[in-house]
This record gives C-alpha cells, sequence and structure tokens, in this order.
C-alpha cells in the first residue's frame, strides 16, 4: 500500500454517523421535525445538501449548529479509531463538507500525520464525483493501483473505483463479508483490518 485515504468519519472513526447522533436525538421520532432534519441530513451524507443547508434546517427548529457541532466533536474523539496510528502509509483525508474538518483533526490528535485534507466544498464539487480530482492529485505521487480508499458508503467508493483507485474498503460496525455488498474489495470494521494487505508491483 503507497497510501490511504480515509473518509472524514466513515473511515477515521468507529462510529461513522456522530452528526446524526449528535444531531437528531434533540428531536423525537415520528415527528415531523425529526423526519424534516433527517432527510436533509441523508442529503447532506449522499452530496446532494450542503452543510449550510444542514445548517439552516437546525435554526429552523431551534439547533444552534455551531454550539450542538462542539458537542459531536466530543464524540468524535470518543470514537477515534485509534488504529490510525498504526499506519506509515501516507494518510489522506476525503470530507464531502465540513468546515470545521480541520478543528476535529486538530482534536483527534492527527493533524501532523495527514498529507493533505481533501475537503468538497473546497474543491467546488460533491463528494463522489470529488473522487475525480482526488485521484488526478495523487496519481501525480502515487500509482493508483496501491492507494487504499475507506468509506462507510457505498456510492463514494463506487466513485473511486471508478475514478481509477485499487482497492475500496467498505467500513461498517457489525460482522459483514464482501458478499454482503456490490463493488467493493474489502469490507473491513477497524483500520487494523488493512494490516495484513498485501501488494506486488501492480496490485493486491
Amino acid at each position: 500500500m503507497d497510501a490511504l485515504v480515509l473518509d472524514m468519519f466513515g473511515g477515521i472513526l468507529d462510529e461513522g454517523h456522530v452528526i446524526k447522533k449528535g444531531f437528531l436525538p434533540q428531536f423525537k421520532r415520528n415527528t415531523s421535525e425529526y423526519a424534516e432534519i433527517k432527510l436533509v441530513y441523508h442529503d447532506l451524507c449522499v452530496g446532494k445538501a450542503t452543510e449550510l443547508d444542514f445548517s439552516n434546517i437546525l435554526k429552523k427548529f431551534g439547533v444552534n449548529y455551531e454550539d450542538a457541532l462542539a458537542q459531536c466533536i466530543q464524540m468524535c474523539v470518543n470514537s477515534f479509531d485509534k488504529d490510525f496510528f498504526e499506519f506509515s502509509e501516507p494518510i489522506y483525508i476525503y470530507t464531502h463538507f465540513y468546515s470545521k474538518a480541520r478543528d476535529i483533526l486538530d482534536a483527534l490528535g492527527v493533524s501532523n500525520k495527514i498529507k493533505r485534507c481533501f475537503i468538497t466544498s473546497e474543491m467546488k464539487t460533491k463528494k463522489p464525483e470529488g473522487m475525480v480530482f482526488v485521484a488526478k492529485e495523487l496519481s501525480k505521487k502515487y500509482d493508483l493501483s496501491r492507494v487504499v480508499i475507506v468509506d462507510d458508503g457505498l456510492a463514494n467508493l463506487a466513485a473511486a473505483k471508478k475514478a481509477g483507485f485499487g482497492i475500496t474498503a467498505l467500513k461498517v460496525l457489525e460482522t459483514r463479508t464482501v458478499a454482503d455488498f456490490e463493488g467493493v474489495d474489502l469490507v473491513i470494521k477497524r483500520l487494523s483490518d488493512l494490516k495484513d494487505l498485501k501488494f506486488n508491483k501492480k496490485s493486491v
């Protein structure tokens, strides 16, 4: 493995949906408020909504985004996958929104290990499509067939594979296998599951 690209939440944390768990519990299930916020959150996850959209829907229902986000950052610290520190390979972060991405990396104490944080809002694109940009940038330094992408979203991994990345790893909390998912190379529960990957000059 020449480099590792981690989704901001689905790759670097043991619990990928900290934003959902940090915000939605403030609203009772089976209410119109909960349903409306959950819909925008889903759109945010798949790149159809922006961080501003999410902030605005929360404001509509009386939640201060910045205050609640501070609590979510602490949740990130508590669910950080410490296997991250086992890797000597260059590590890149990829996130589809997030003005606070670098604040989270600082809170986790990993900023000095991140080669670059790709944020789609800065790239003026959405997350699945942004993989083309990431691939173009990393291809200047690495053989993409030896770069591993870790995400908890199938659409993002499919985009990574289409962009030319060699190995896509779906990170899930429950025990699952590749047979349960279409189009992914690996299914992992923790980052350390990648340590046994063996590469030759061209591929795994």
